[in-house]
């Protein structure tokens, strides 16, 4: 690809609107810190918050948070070569997100290396 052409890519990807349309198209559009700032962000934002925004609301999550992380130990432990498998169980299991499909099963997979 020559320097114009490679200029020419990026002023498109660049272009206003086509990160939304990447969003959508990844199933990431509705990701809090990727949405722009608007009401359904600000919706988002006061759930997030409603639900474990301060410390006491956060501690009806702690029995489960110990239990995964005392099983993400072992497992670690147990396996360690699997370390990347064991965390992603761990944040389903602590997320209670149990996959229902094998498309989405699949998609969780998918997910990429994690850093």
């Amino acid at each position: 690809m020559t320097r114009p052409d490679q200029l020419e890519a990026k002023a498109l990807w660049n272009r206003k609107g086509n990160i939304t349309d990447w969003l959508g198209r990844t199933d990431w559009d509705d990701t809090l810190g990727l949405i722009p700032y608007n009401s359904r962000f600000r919706a988002y934002r006061k759930a997030l918050h409603q639900e474990m925004g301060t410390p006491a609301s956060i501690l009806k999550y702690h029995d489960i948070i110990d239990m995964e992380t005392h099983r993400l130990v072992f497992r670690i432990l147990e396996n360690p070569e699997d370390l990347v498998q064991h965390i992603r169980k761990s944040v389903v299991q602590v997320s209670d997100y149990e996959p229902t499909t094998k498309e989405s099963c699949i998609r969780l997979g998918k997910l990429g290396p994690l850093s």
